[in-house]
């Protein structure tokens, strides 16, 4: 077994810009790659044709592997006036793609001989994020402040509830279907 030591590098670039002495820009691209992240896999997986286990004294022989993937891009948005005149705010947006073959160690594929077909939106690839705050300065030293987030929906799988491929795991789906293909509501 050739254990590899799971890794992730990050790039990014960008520019924040003054527009006028208490208002500035900035805007940042965000490039991540995995590699050799961890997922499990049944090694005792039947035979899809004779739907026989190749060790019939065991139902499952789990094996924890380092061959799966990430890959996550992001543009990141930001507009922020600086405290003066009594008040400040941010206004931050992301927009971002989180793409994966696992989630983490205790993942399994849904398809134990082709594990890259899982590859697909991760569990918390958010789409659209929108952050806003604020602050209001009164006069006696009062001060009130707003934070808000708003979200895109995340992702899901549908599946079947059956175990269609007799491989034990009742994640099976339907045909064409591909692993947090639908997003649930924002």
């Amino acid at each position: 077994f050739d254990c590899k030591v799971p890794n992730t590098a990050t790039t990014s670039i960008g520019f924040s810009r003054q527009v006028v002495p208490d208002l500035a820009v900035s805007a940042d691209y965000v490039h991540t790659r995995g590699r050799n992240l961890l997922r499990s896999r049944d090694m005792n997986t039947p035979d899809p044709a004779t739907r026989l286990r190749p060790n019939r004294g065991f139902v499952r022989v789990m094996a924890v592997e380092t061959n799966a993937n990430s890959w996550y891009d992001a543009l990141q948005l930001q507009v922020t006036k600086r405290f003066s005149r009594r008040y400040q705010f941010t206004t931050a947006y992301t927009l971002a793609k989180a793409v994966r073959d696992t989630e983490d160690w205790n993942f399994s594929p849904s398809n134990q001989f082709d594990p890259a077909a899982d590859k697909g939106p991760a569990n918390s690839d958010v789409r659209h994020v929108l952050a806003v705050s604020s602050m209001v300065s009164f006069p006696f030293g009062f001060r009130t402040g707003i934070v808000g987030r708003a979200r895109s929906a995340l992702p899901y799988t549908v599946t079947t509830g059956l175990d269609s491929n007799g491989d034990s795991f009742f994640t099976d789906r339907p045909a064409g279907v591909g692993r947090n293909s639908e997003r649930g509501s924002s």
